[in-house]
Formats: structure tokens, sequence, C-alpha cells
């Protein structure tokens, strides 16, 4: 019996290190309406198309908040200059709003798409 523990124990520990490091994928998915982090800059691109400054400022603020609830869960199976240039990234984009500049923001949109791409 002993022995079926010695191997028992290493191997679910190595079997659950490597779902906890692949699962990033299924991770950044939203479980509720408040952590959907990439239907909130799809909204922000929205009203910054149609130059509604209050509503993408309000819509950005949700989005900040459900990226503090997505970064928690996928801190161990992504690599942490991805998780930081995401929040980096979001902050560039409440700057443009605040300096009411479309270009910057929407460039910095597509660039926090192509990081959310990136985040498995």
């Amino acid at each position: 019996m002993r022995k079926f523990f010695l191997y028992l124990v290493p191997a679910l520990f190595f079997v659950a290190s490597l779902l906890l490091m692949t699962s990033g994928g299924w991770l950044k998915e939203p479980i509720g309406k408040s952590d959907d982090v990439l239907f909130h800059v799809e909204n922000i691109e929205q009203y910054i198309q149609e130059e509604r400054w209050e509503e993408a400022a309000s819509e950005h603020e949700k989005a900040l908040q459900a990226w503090d609830q997505i970064s928690k869960r996928v801190q161990f199976s992504a690599e942490r200059d991805i998780i930081n240039e995401i929040k980096g990234s979001l902050s560039r984009i409440k700057g443009g709003i605040e300096a009411q500049n479309a270009n910057t923001i929407l460039s910095e949109i597509y660039y926090f798409y192509g990081l959310w791409e990136d985040l498995t």
C-alpha cells in the first residue's frame, strides 16, 4: 500500500500541475457577465467610434474590474509578461479616453485583442 501511494501522489501532483499550466484558454473565458473582459473592450471600441466618451469611461471601469477577476484565475497558467501587458494596455486605453483621442484608443484596443488571443 505504501508503494502505491509513493507513486500515486507524485503522479497526481504532476497531472494537476500540467492541467493548471495548460488551462489558460478556458480560464480566461467569462463565468458571468461581470468578468467578460472582451465584451467590455468591444463595447469601448463601439462607444469610441460613436464618440460617446462617458459610456466608454464607464465601460472601461467594468473592463478593469473584470480583468482583476480574470487575472487571478490565469496567473498560474499564463506568462506574467502578457498579464502585465494587458493591464498596461487597459491603462493606456483609459488615458486615451481621458484625452478623447480615438486613434490612440483604437490602436491600443487592437493591441489588446492580440494579447487576449495570446493569453492561453
